[in-house]
Order: C-alpha cells, then structure tokens, then sequence
C-alpha cells in the first residue's frame, strides 16, 4: 500500500499503551496524525508520548479504564479538546487474561477478560458515534482476532469476547446505514405524509404512507396492549 500523510487526521486509539494499540497509535502518530492514546494508567503510557519521534504527530497519553463509561466519555473530551473531533476512532483494547480450559477458569477473571474487551469496544464506540455524528463525518475501526474461529483451546475468553466484536460491528454499521437512509429520504421530502408519526430506521416509508392515506386513523400513536 502506498504511504499517506495523515496530516490534519485526528484520531483515538484505546489500549495504546503496548501491543497492538500501541503500535497502531504510534503508526498513526508518524503518519502525521495527531493521535489520543487511551489506556490504563502506568509506565507504558506515560512512555508513550515521544514513543513516535520529534518529527511526528502529536501523540496524547490519556488515562482511562474502557469498561467504565465515564472514564471513557471523560478520555474523548480530553481527545478532542486537545486535538480536536476524532476523525478516526479504533478500538483495540483487551486483556490476554483467563487462558487455559473454560471449565477450570475463575469466572471473574473470565468474565474482567471478556468485559474488557467487549464492552470496552462498546462504550468506545458510542463515544466515537457521538462525537462523529454531528458533523456527519468520522471512522470507526474496531479489531477482532480469529482465534475464535479456529475451535482452539484455551482461548474461550478472547474467543468469546471477538465473537461479540464482530456481531456489535455487524450491527452498528446496519445502524448507520439504515438512519442514514431514513435521515435522506426525510430530507428529500418523501416522510412529508408522515409528519407527527413515530419512524424506525428500516421501515418502508411508501407503504406507511399508503397505510395512512387509505385509513387516517393509521397515523395516530397508542398503546398496544398486546
């Protein structure tokens, strides 16, 4: 692949602080992205600003545990206070803890593994989203290993957790696209019969439409009792 300049990119990267993360965060950094790296605090992060070289992008250590919301929701409002609204978000944080047979494994720490992962992309997520939205722009890059696809032992926790990345990813970008489509066709005038009326991303706006000019009494909300 050809080498970009990430100039004027603004970007989130959780779990910076080793690993992965870390690599992702100082690639970016060197690409000439200004990047927040969130991660628990220690060492590894605080090592993390000049971990790129003087000649890179900013590179932010930020503090935050990614299974709380709002340790994760305070680290974005310190990103983009710093460098500005995140034009790419990737969630790459998780543990590799919990290792050998699921039926001896201590279900805390099973669960602290599958948590960290899963629900920290999650959390990341929605952060990401918010902040994207209202200017209707930004990427979000969530990271999934396919030891879990391989019937492997020993890893059900990790296995477990990518499993739930991949669905949430699956979902989100079936969010996305269905709002977006919904937000067009508003503008473009086609709900215009269906002012007042409650609208979920997916439905069939013609049929709705139909529905309610052959029977007025369609467009009215009530409670189901069903």
């Amino acid at each position: 692949m050809p080498v970009r300049s990430l100039a004027g990119q603004a970007a989130v990267v959780t779990g910076a602080s080793r690993g992965i993360g870390r690599a992702i965060a100082v690639h970016l950094a060197t690409r000439g992205a200004a990047v927040a790296g969130i991660a628990r605090p220690g060492p590894d992060l605080d090592s993390l600003a000049g971990a790129a070289g003087p000649d890179a992008g900013q590179l932010l250590p930020v503090a935050a545990d990614v299974v709380s919301p709002g340790q994760v929701a305070a680290a974005f409002e310190e990103a983009m206070a710093s460098l500005g609204r995140p034009t790419l978000v990737v969630a790459c944080a998780g543990v590799a803890g919990a290792l050998g047979p699921a039926g001896s494994a201590d279900p805390g720490r099973w669960w602290d593994a599958v948590t960290v992962d899963l629900r920290g992309t999650m959390l990341t997520a929605q952060c990401a989203i918010r902040q994207m939205l209202p200017v209707g722009a930004g990427r979000l890059v969530t990271t999934y290993g396919n030891l879990g696809d391989r019937q492997q032992g020993n890893v059900s926790a990790f296995a477990v957790a990518k499993a739930g990345i991949a669905r949430l990813t699956e979902s989100l970008a079936g969010d996305a696209h269905a709002v977006t489509e919904l937000i067009e066709a508003i503008a473009s005038g086609a709900a215009d019969e269906l002012t007042g009326r409650v609208l979920l991303a997916g439905d069939d706006l013609g049929a709705l439409a139909r529905a309610c000019r052959r029977d007025p009494d369609h467009r009215r909300l009530r409670l189901s009792l069903d």
